[in-house]
C-alpha cells in the first residue's frame, strides 16, 4: 500500500532522478458493454477477479482531514445544531411503521396498535359518532343539533323549539312553522305564505292582502317614511328638494367632530353637515359638553358664517391663486370661519389666524396650514380696502357685498328703492334680537324686570307690545335665570305676537290653530283666553306637536290640545260617533308655509334655500290651505291668514284670490288691534324690518258672513 502511494506522488524538487512517466489510462467501454464493477476499492482488482475489502471512510488522517474541509460549517448563532423533535402529526416505531398517537385531549382521530381507526370516546362537542366497527351511529339528543338521526341512521324530525328555521313531520316532510316572534316568513296550514302580523322589528310590513305598506317612523329604521310614505334619506344622503326635514322631526345623527372639541371644531362639523346634507341651522344645537360660553360662540360662528357665506367666498376666491373649485371643501370652511372671526367677532387678528391654522392641522390638512395663514394675513392687511366685487352689474355687486341672492335684491329694489333696500340687507345680516313675553297666568312684567335686573340680558321695554313684551340683547342670561323653565316667560318675536292680536282670541271661545308649530302663537292665544275655552293646535309633524305640548305644560295651559293631522285631509277625520273630528270654530288661524323672506335675520340659512321659481309653488299650496281652512269657520266666524313673508304674491295676492273664490267671506280691518303704523291700505297688519325694527310679517282678517246675497 505504501508503494502504491509513493508511485502517485511527484518527485521532490532537487532530486536528480528523472521524473516518472504518467500511467496510461484505458479507454472507457460503452455503458452497455461495460462490466459491473466489483465491490471493493475503486481502480484496484485482485488477482483472479477477487476484490479487496473496502477501506472505511476516514481510515487515514489525511482522508479524514479532507472530509472535514469539505463538510459545511454551521454559522454561529443561526445554523447551530438543535435537537430534532419528533413530528407531532404522526409517530413511527423502530421499523418505521406508524404507531398510534397517545391518548390526549383534542385528538380528532384515533388508531389502534395495527394502525386501524378506532372510534372516539363519547365526549361533548363531537360532530359525528361511530360504533365499534366504524359505522356511524346517531348523535344523542342535545341542544344545538342541526340535524338528528334515528337508530338506523335515518334522519328524524327536530323537536319543537324556538329558533327553528324549518320543521319536519314524522315522514321528514316539511310542516308549517308555529306563530312566533322573529319569523321572517310564515306559512299557512297548506304551506302557503301568509302575511306577517304587525310587530316590532319587521323589516317590511304588509296589509291584509299582502301588499307592502310603509314602515312607521321609529328608532333604528334603516329607511324612514314621511306622512305620504315618501322615503327620507339616511344621514349623509342629501334631501330631495321636494321633501325637506322639518323642525321637530327626529333629529339628525350627532355631528362627527374631528380633533379636540371646542366651539370652532363643532362649528366646522356643523357647516359640513349643512353643506352635505342640507340640514337646517336651527336644528343643530351645540354639543352639551361645551360650556355655556363655548356654546354661544359655536352658535354665533355657525349662524354668522352661513349668513355671510357669499361675501366670504368672494374674499377667498379673490385671494386664492388657484381656481376656486380646486380648493379643498374642508379647507374652504376653515377659511370661512377664520375670516368671520377676523372681521365680525372682535377677535384679535393674531388669535383668529392662529386658531384657523390650528383648526386646519386638527383636520389633518397640514399641507394647507400655510395657505390658511397666508390668505388670512393678506386680507387682514387689506382690511381697509378689501377686494370689491366687480361683475359689471351694480345689483349683482350689491348682492355679493351683502351676501344675499341676486334675485331677492332685484325684487326688493323694485319695491322699496335703493335706500330701503340697503337698510333691509343690513338688517338681515345683524344678529337677531329676541323678545321675551310674560306669561300673565303666572307673572307680570315687573317680576321679569326684577329677575333680570342683575343679569347681562340687556332688557328694555317693547315699543309695540309694552304690556306683554321685553326686548333683550342676550338670551343666555334669561335661560340661566330660569324664567323660561319655570313658565314665567316665553321666547317670542314681537312680529309673531302681533298676529295673535289680529286674531283677538277671547275666553270661552273655540279656536283652531292650523300649522301651529312651534307653538308660540297658540300658547299666546291660550293665555289671552285666560286658559278658558278650547284651542286645538293642529300640525302634521309629531315632533313639533311634542314641542307644543311641552310648552303648554310649562306655561300651565290646559285648554290647548295638540292634534296630529293634515289640513288638506282634515275633513276625512271622524270621532267615535262618526261626526267630524274637527268642527267649525269661532276663530281659525292659518299661519301658512311661505318663503320666509321676513325672517332672514333669524334664519341664517333660509336665504340660500329659496329660489324665485319657488314662489309659484308656494302660492298654489297657500290657496289649497286657505280653501280647506274656510270650511272650519262657522258663520259669522273669523279666519286670519298670516305669513312671515315680504312678498305681495304670498300676502295680499292670496287674500284677493281667496275672496274671489269665496264670496261668503269679506276682509275687515285690524284697526284698534295693532298700532296704526302697522296697517296697510286694506287694513291688514304688515311689519317691515327696515321700517319697524322687527321681523317681517303679514296678517289679514277674513270674516265669514251669515248670508250671501245673490248676484
Amino acid at each position: 500500500m505504501a508503494a502504491d502511494d509513493e508511485t502517485l506522488k511527484p518527485d521532490k524538487e532537487g532530486d536528480g532522478a528523472p521524473p516518472a512517466k504518467p500511467r496510461p489510462r484505458k479507454p472507457k467501454a460503452p455503458d452497455a458493454a461495460r462490466p459491473a464493477r466489483p465491490a471493493g476499492r475503486r481502480g484496484s482488482a485482485a488477482v483472479g477477479g477477487a476484490s479487496k475489502p473496502k477501506r472505511p471512510s476516514g481510515a487515514t488522517p489525511k482522508a479524514a482531514a479532507r472530509a472535514d474541509d469539505r463538510a459545511p460549517r454551521p454559522k454561529p448563532g443561526r445554523d447551530a445544531e438543535r435537537p430534532k423533535r419528533p413530528p407531532t402529526s404522526e409517530r413511527r416505531g423502530p421499523e418505521g411503521d406508524r404507531r398510534p398517537r397517545p391518548v390526549g385531549a383534542g385528538d380528532r382521530e384515533r388508531r389502534g396498535p395495527e394502525g386501524d381507526r378506532r372510534p372516539r370516546p363519547a365526549g361533548a362537542g363531537d360532530r359525528e359518532r361511530r360504533g365499534p366497527e366504524g359505522d356511524r351511529r346517531p348523535r344523542p339528543a342535545g341542544a344545538g343539533d342541526r340535524e338528528r338521526h334515528g337508530p338506523e341512521g335515518d334522519r328524524r324530525p327536530r323537536p319543537v323549539g324556538t329558533g327553528d328555521r324549518e320543521r319536519r313531520g314524522p315522514e321528514g316532510d316539511r310542516r308549517p312553522r308555529p306563530a312566533g316572534a322573529g319569523d321572517r316568513e310564515r306559512q299557512g296550514p297548506a304551506g302557503d305564505r301568509r302575511p306577517r302580523p304587525a310587530g316590532a322589528g319587521d323589516r317590511e310590513r304588509r296589509g291584509p292582502g299582502g301588499d307592502r305598506r310603509p314602515r312607521p317612523v321609529g328608532a333604528g329604521d334603516r329607511e324612514r317614511q314621511g306622512p305620504a310614505g315618501d322615503r327620507r334619506p339616511r344621514p349623509g344622503e342629501p334631501w330631495p328638494r321636494e321633501r325637506r326635514p322639518e323642525e321637530g322631526d327626529a333629529g339628525p345623527q350627532p355631528l362627527r367632530v374631528v380633533g379636540p372639541l371646542n366651539a370652532r371644531s363643532w362649528a366646522l362639523a356643523a357647516l359640513q353637515r349643512i353643506e352635505e346634507d342640507k340640514a337646517y341651522v336651527a336644528r343643530l344645537e351645540p354639543d352639551a359638553r361645551l360650556v355655556a360660553g363655548a356654546r354661544r360662540s359655536a352658535t354665533d360662528l355657525l349662524a354668522g358664517v352661513t349668513r355671510w357665506r357669499r361675501w366670504l367666498d368672494h374674499l377667498i376666491d379673490r385671494t386664492f391663486s388657484g381656481k376656486p373649485d380646486q380648493l379643498d371643501p374642508v379647507l374652504r370652511q376653515v377659511l370661512r370661519l377664520g375670516l368671520y372671526e377676523l372681521f365680525y367677532t372682535g377677535t384679535p387678528p393674531h388669535a383668529a389666524v392662529h386658531a384657523a391654522v390650528g383648526l386646519a392641522r386638527d383636520q389633518g390638512l397640514e399641507k394647507g396650514m400655510g395657505l390658511v395663514n397666508a390668505i388670512l394675513r393678506k386680507l387682514d392687511q387689506q382690511r381697509e380696502e378689501l377686494p370689491a366685487p366687480a361683475t359689471g352689474d351694480p345689483l349683482e355687486d350689491l348682492a355679493i357685498r351683502h351676501s344675499h341672492p341676486t334675485w331677492l335684491v332685484r325684487r326688493w329694489r323694485d319695491r322699496f328703492g335703493m335706500s330701503e333696500l340697503q337698510a333691509l340687507l343690513a338688517w338681515n345680516n345683524r344678529r337677531p334680537r329676541h323678545g321675551l313675553r310674560v306669561n300673565r297666568l303666572q307673572a307680570d312684567l315687573d317680576t321679569l324686570r326684577a329677575e333680570l335686573a342683575d343679569t347681562e340680558a340687556g332688557a328694555e321695554p317693547s315699543p309695540w307690545l309694552p304690556a306683554d313684551f321685553l326686548r333683550i340683547q342676550r338670551l343666555q342670561p334669561v335661560l340661566d335665570a330660569g324664567l323660561v323653565a319655570r313658565g314665567l316667560a316665553a321666547i317670542q318675536d314681537e312680529a309673531a305676537a302681533l298676529v295673535v292680536l289680529v286674531l283677538d282670541p277671547r275666553p270661552d271661545e273655540s279656536i283652531v290653530d292650523l300649522c301651529a308649530a312651534p307653538g308660540g302663537k297658540a300658547c299666546f292665544a291660550a293665555a289671552r283666553m285666560e286658559d278658558r275655552g278650547r284651542l286645538l293646535a293642529i300640525d302634521l309633524h309629531p315632533g313639533k306637536l311634542r314641542l307644543i305640548a311641552t310648552a303648554a305644560r310649562r306655561l300651565g295651559l290646559s285648554c290647548l290640545q295638540p292634534l296630529e293631522a293634515d289640513l288638506l285631509r282634515l275633513h276625512e277625520l271622524r270621532d267615535a260617533s262618526g261626526q267630524p273630528l274637527v268642527r267649525q270654530a269661532d276663530r281659525v288661524l292659518l299661519d301658512a308655509p311661505c318663503s320666509g323672506t321676513g325672517v332672514l335675520a333669524r334664519r341664517a340659512d333660509l336665504r340660500w334655500q329659496r329660489e324665485a321659481k319657488d314662489l309659484a309653488d308656494l302660492c298654489r299650496q297657500q290657496d289649497r290651505m286657505l280653501d280647506a281652512a274656510a270650511s272650519l269657520v262657522r258663520p259669522d266666524g273669523l279666519l286670519v291668514y298670516s305669513t312671515c313673508s315680504l312678498e305681495p304674491e304670498e300676502n295680499e295676492g292670496r287674500v284677493a284670490a281667496f275672496l274671489e273664490r269665496h264670496p261668503d267671506f269679506v276682509q275687515e280691518s285690524a284697526a284698534g288691534l295693532v298700532p296704526p303704523e302697522l296697517l296697510d291700505a286694506d287694513g291688514a297688519y304688515r311689519s317691515l324690518p327696515q321700517r319697524h325694527g322687527m321681523d317681517g310679517a303679514y296678517a289679514a282678517r277674513l270674516r265669514r258672513r251669515r248670508m250671501v246675497a245673490r248676484r
